[in-house]
């Protein structure tokens, strides 16, 4: 009887067999007389009903009836589904026996069975409270959704809604206004237009750039089969990230689309307006926006941080852009960058170091051209190619034209020079940037470097007799190194910044000769030693209690621990070996006549040696410092001047620029290969492609435990310390042979050419491994530098055992020690015919495998271990590219089999 009634009530009628008996086998029987109260508005709702006999009145809030229901119907469940109490009551018209099962008992059911849940779900026609539990275990497991709190998960699901869409309807037409968020829980949906197509499989998730960036869809959505969807609607999105606003950065951290037809002629005519691309045709200009990017950025996100490598080219859409030379104080806002405004350019042109943070100041649409689409539209187009180096030859001398009044006029070192010699030390110069926490020497090492602070604070401490002491704080404007620049003694002290520091530095060689031209020089760091040194005369020295190291393991600058409090070490009290009355005495007793004097000089002599001795060994360290300045410059560098004055008389300085100090870092980076950017009239200049970033800043760290680095747009990589370039070694052959020892007399083979890092070498490409799975392995190898060109991704290619390539396979990325944890998914077919691809990141490693269930390997190879942490690098021709810290790809392919 239970089961007719099972299988003929509607919201039951759609389960299977199996999940039918199980209610069965939980519903009771109960029996209410006639006139009966059966449950009251306000009650819990603990229990949905099913009439075998007899009819209930609904009644509702004021007391009206509002249906009235027989054999075969379902009462009560909306309250239970829906987790709430009772909305209305119910009364027995007549005697009435009914099956009744608990809410307990169906909660128990739908947690062994999510899939019966999903089925109710689909029949009540909303979600049921009973499911929230796996819908927010499904939600974690979806990119972005994974980074929310499991309160905030819960809100989300919520307001969840399942949609079946049958094979063959639309879920979405191009060129439609975003509905909202749509999750595929069964089936598949067909995503594309024209004739490139991509299949999204269950846990994947469609339309969100439109609902982001409230644009229309620029694709078509279609069931290929029918499908279960869990659908956001727009306006319950929009409730949602008022009360969660990191909902929206979690959802848009990785993803992009292309521009919609309307957008490319938008950007096009924007493209137009930029001195960058001034005397560019329409056909180049309509090639850029066809590559370039949507992307959506929420409010107070940051784009990109000061100091990371530049990638790309914004254009904005909509929304604004601050640019800052710091995200701590809202008072260092550079520029304002709003609709129709681009930034970005000169780190993508020249490939130097980003030297401003970006973030938006309220929910911004980018259009964004990245540095790979760059190289490419310039090797496509020449006349691109000749436009941007006149560009940028043009924003280069006007760079150099500022760049004195803006730096070097500031440094008191300088106060005194003209600006033509002020020109003439900017081409000596070389910048260096450290982020707060980072060592920039340490006590002991060899110094041969002279030190200027631009902007930024360092803290001085050196350690004597075991116990450390902190010195004087240095600021913008002061400078240090010069000791161990002067004596080509080891450093006597520790420098550590204290904030995110830039520096101007010198080398010895460069500080000689500029000494030896301007003599003012040395007198001014002469002055600001005797300066420094009568301060801390009258500042002892403070004991540092306690030191904390702080080591960076992400791009962004570690925050520095505060100090603990300092205690003023009093200085130990030297006996005084003058007393008063002595003086007196001895003074009264000197000698007369050239005797008298001697002994005067002695006792001079011995009065000194005693001041001298009652100093601190910073102190003392000091004087010394000064006193062979003082020789050096009347004995060497005041002579030496005299006589290029007096043989130069005639020369012409010579303005340096910019150019010359970008070219002087280069070349102290990469050596000869980097090229040169000529300023002269005619000329025009080498594109970035081929140029390198400015020279990470060396320093001292202790080891760092390995760190994993979570995936987001293309970020910045933490500063490294300074390796040394990989020795030359020959390849290895196949077949390794015993080789005798050389003998005493040998000798020694010529240096062989420098050759690139040896490279994981690929598998067979003739035949497949036989591994027994479905998927298997047949090759994973890292790309040449040639071939890489600076990305760092795994690039992936499925084909069958005849090499075609085959669409629609899911493939997971997880960590390589790890391969439960699923990181991303791709689907072949969605970079090109068979392919896929996944993003790698510092400091991590990285397993790839193919998934017939959207979460394990079963059936499948691993392709494990990858990463793009070498630190190699080798050269490419000119335009071609190549490694630089960090920036490795691998290639995998796989076999599908059966």
């Amino acid at each position: 009887m239970k089961q007719d009634l099972i299988r003929n009530t509607p919201l039951f009628a759609d389960l299977t067999a199996a999940e039918q008996e199980a209610i069965c086998e939980r519903l009771y029987p109960e029996q209410f007389a006639r006139g009966a109260p059966i449950f009251e508005q306000g009650d819990p709702a603990e229990h949905l009903y099913l009439i075998q006999s007899g009819w209930v009145r609904i009644v509702g809030p004021e007391g009206a009836a509002l249906a009235s229901l027989g054999p075969g119907s379902v009462f009560g469940e909306a309250d239970v589904f829906l987790g709430r109490t009772r909305s209305t009551s119910a009364q027995a018209v007549a005697n009435i026996e009914a099956f009744v099962l608990h809410s307990r008992d169906l909660s128990a059911l739908l947690e062994r069975n999510p899939q019966m849940g999903v089925r109710l779900s689909q029949a009540f026609g909303g979600n049921l409270a009973q499911m929230e539990s796996y819908l927010a275990q499904r939600l974690s497991d979806l990119p972005g959704f994974g980074d929310l709190r499991s309160d905030q998960l819960a809100q989300v699901v919520h307001h969840l809604q399942p949609q079946t869409i049958a094979q063959g309807r639309s879920v979405f037409q191009r060129g439609e206004k975003s509905k909202g968020l749509y999750i595929i829980e069964q089936g598949a949906l067909q995503i594309g237009s024209g004739d490139s197509f991509v299949e999204l499989m269950p846990g994947q998730i469609a339309g969100e750039m439109a609902l982001l960036a409230d644009k229309p869809h620029t694709q078509d959505a279609r069931a290929v089969e029918e499908t279960l969807l869990w659908f956001l609607p727009r306006n319950d999105f929009s409730a949602l990230t008022t009360v969660i606003p990191e909902l929206r950065t979690v959802l848009s951290r990785n993803l992009r689309s292309t521009l919609s037809a309307a957008d490319q002629t938008s950007a096009v005519n924007q493209l137009r307006t930029m001195p960058l691309f001034a005397g560019v045709s329409d056909e180049v200009l309509r090639a850029i926006a066809r590559r370039m990017l949507l992307q959506h950025v929420p409010a107070r996100q940051i784009i990109f941080r000061q100091g990371s490598a530049g990638e790309a080219l914004y254009l904005v859409e909509n929304g604004d852009i601050e640019l800052t030379s710091s995200l701590e104080s809202p008072d260092d806002v550079l520029a304002r960058v709003g609709v129709g405004g681009f930034f970005g350019e000169m780190s993508l042109l020249t490939g130097r170091p980003s030297a401003v943070n970006a973030r938006a100041v309220n929910e911004t649409n980018l259009w964004v051209l990245y540095r790979k689409d760059f190289e490419e539209l310039t090797g496509q187009y020449p006349a691109l190619s000749m436009a941007i180096s006149r560009a940028l030859a043009a924003r280069l001398a006007d760079a150099d034209e500022r760049f004195v009044d803006r730096h070097l006029q500031r440094l008191p070192l300088f106060a005194g020079l003209s600006s033509q010699q002020l020109d003439d030390v900017a081409s000596h110069l070389t910048p260096e940037r450290f982020r707060r926490g980072e060592t920039i020497f340490v006590q002991g090492e060899p110094g041969h470097t002279l030190y200027l602070i631009e902007t930024g604070r360092v803290s001085l401490t050196t350690v004597d007799g075991g116990q450390e002491y902190e010195l004087p704080t240095l600021h913008s404007g002061d400078f240090f190194g010069e000791r161990s620049l002067l004596t080509g003694d080891s450093h006597t002290t520790s420098v550590v910044a204290q904030t995110d520091v830039d520096l101007w530095t010198l080398g010895r060689e460069d500080f000689e000769s500029l000494v030896q031209h301007y003599p003012s020089l040395a007198l001014n760091i002469s002055r600001a030693l005797t300066r420094r040194l009568h301060q801390s005369e009258n500042r002892p020295m403070q004991v540092r209690q306690a030191q904390t190291t702080v080591t960076a393991s992400l791009p962004v600058a570690p925050a520095h621990p505060l100090m603990a409090p300092r205690a003023t070490a009093p200085m130990p009290a030297a006996p005084s070996r003058r007393p008063a009355p002595m003086a007196s005495a001895a003074a009264s007793q000197a000698p007369a006549g050239l005797f008298g004097a001697i002994w005067g000089l002695g006792q001079s002599a011995n009065n000194l040696s005693i001041w001298f001795q009652s100093r601190t060994t910073g102190t003392k360290l000091r004087l010394v410092a000064v006193i062979l300045l003082f020789i050096w410059l009347c004995g060497i560098a005041a002579p030496l001047s005299l006589f290029n004055a007096i043989s130069q008389r005639n020369a012409s300085l010579g303005a340096a620029n910019l150019v010359a100090l970008t070219q002087r870092s280069w070349r102290n980076t990469v050596g000869s290969s980097a090229p040169a950017l000529a300023l002269k009239s005619g000329q025009t200049i080498a594109l970035a492609p081929a140029l390198p970033s400015l020279p990470t800043t060396p320093t001292w760290t202790p080891a760092p435990t390995e760190t994993l680095i979570p995936t987001e747009t293309p970020l910045p990589t933490a500063t490294p310390t300074e390796t040394p370039l990989p020795t030359t070694t020959p390849l290895p052959t196949a077949t390794p042979t015993n080789t005798p020892a050389p003998t005493a007399t040998a000798r020694p083979a010529p240096a062989a050419a420098r050759v690139a890092p040896a490279q994981q070498k690929a598998a067979p490409q003739s035949e497949a491994p036989k591994s027994g799975n479905q998927y298997v392995l047949k090759e994973m190898r890292r790309l040449t530098p040639c071939e890489n060109k600076g990305n760092h991704n795994i690039f992936g290619l499925v084909i069958d055992a005849a090499g075609n390539p085959i669409d629609g396979i899911t493939f997971i990325q997880t960590p390589g020690d790890n391969p439960g944890e699923v990181l991303d998914k791709n689907v072949s077919g969605s970079k090109g015919p068979g392919k896929f691809e996944f993003v790698m990141w510092k400091g991590a490693q990285y397993a790839v495998f193919a998934t017939n269930d959207g979460q394990s390997p079963s059936g499948s190879d691993i392709a494990r271990p990858m990463h793009s942490n070498f630190i190699d690098e080798a050269e490419c021709a000119p335009g071609e590219g190549g490694n630089t810290l960090f920036h490795n790809s691998f290639a995998v392919v796989f076999v599908k089999t059966r």
